[in-house]
């Protein structure tokens, strides 16, 4: 039994989690840039890539959809989405327009080397360069041959639908550049930082009220000792637990952004958090035992509707999409091809 006048003791226990929160807070920010340091530029963190493909020509195929919403939100993405895929149609239906009229040109043109290159740079998605070797051609045509310039104004108009493609895709890309570290993978330990932070927060601010209110428990130091340990933990359970859909936060909107917010919160609460996760075991605990007493046939049921409506997803929707997979076929069945020639590929 500790015999030293209870404010000494208090006052001694809130001196200990002082430097306790400002070793951990130096700790976080020396693994923060060291992290950061090697890890340069946008490495590790989610781009617009991990949503979209973009083709050469401008064209977008869309990916990983399910995850937008987790990493930027589908609210604000929406009208960005229908967008970009209206676009595509059109950067579709004026590349084969604007293809066509090449092919016209070559009728009329005795040197047939002046419009190769054109083709090639309008495969390649080069509007602009293939602009102006149109221009060159036009140039040595006379002047009631108006196909040059239909093809010109074509192709001014792909290079600006393909730049507001990119415009648009740049908005589907999460924030990298927050006091956190970026990368998705290391949110755990971001989320257990700001966990202890939110353990420790609550310990001094309860400990030095009891403390003015001199009715400061010596007792209670080894509550707080126990919540040093299972806050962080509970804390990170919590935050998985949100991540993988099990419940989520209502109107206050989950990001993988928010986390460090979110694990600061459970912390804080930490009493809270453990009535909150007892629930949880319950909910869980219940759901595993009636579908043990279902028995595994409506399980099978449910995972085969699922497969069936992902490969429904799957199917093109319309002609540029199957365009594109065709595309992507063959070049997986020259890839295949080289594979068989070169293993280490």
């Amino acid at each position: 039994m500790d015999n030293r006048p209870t404010r000494t003791i208090g006052q001694s226990f809130i001196l200990k989690l002082i430097v306790l929160l400002t070793l951990v807070i130096f700790v976080y920010l020396v693994s923060h840039l060291i992290v950061m340091h090697t890890k340069s530029g946008e490495q590790g963190a989610i781009s617009w890539k991990y949503f979209a493909q973009l083709s050469s020509t401008g064209e977008v195929n869309f990916k990983n959809l399910g995850d937008l919403d987790w990493y930027i939100g589908a609210e604000q993405s929406l009208d960005t989405i229908a967008k970009i895929r209206d676009r595509s149609t059109s950067i579709f239906e004026l590349f084969t327009k604007t293809k066509a009229q090449i092919l016209q040109l070559k009728l009329r043109v005795n040197d047939l080397k002046e419009i190769t290159p054109i083709e090639t740079q309008l495969d390649q998605g080069e509007y602009n360069n293939a602009y102006l070797l149109v221009a060159e051609v036009s140039s040595k045509l006379s002047a009631s041959n108006l196909l040059p310039n239909t093809i010109k104004e074509n192709l001014f108009a792909l290079a600006r639908l393909k730049q507001q493609q990119l415009n648009d895709l740049e908005t589907l890309s999460p924030p990298n550049k927050l006091f956190m570290w970026t990368s998705p993978n290391l949110s755990m330990l971001e989320i257990l930082f700001w966990a202890v932070f939110g353990v420790i927060t609550n310990l001094l601010v309860n400990s030095a009220e009891y403390l003015r209110k001199q009715n400061f428990n010596p007792l209670e130091r080894w509550v707080a000792y126990t919540k040093l340990i299972y806050g962080p933990i509970l804390a990170l359970v919590m935050v998985m637990a949100i991540m993988f859909g099990w419940f989520d936060l209502g109107p206050y909107k989950a990001r993988v952004w928010t986390l460090p917010l979110i694990g600061f919160i459970f912390g804080y609460a930490s009493r809270r958090t453990a009535t909150l996760f007892d629930k949880l075991i319950a909910k869980v605990l219940g759901e595993a035992e009636k579908s043990i007493n279902e028995g595994p046939q409506k399980l099978y049921e449910e995972r085969t509707k699922l497969i069936r409506a992902l490969k429904s997803a799957a199917e093109p929707k319309g002609f540029s999409e199957i365009k594109s997979q065709a595309k992507e076929l063959a070049n997986g069945l020259v890839e295949s091809q080289l594979a068989k020639k070169d293993p280490s590929k």
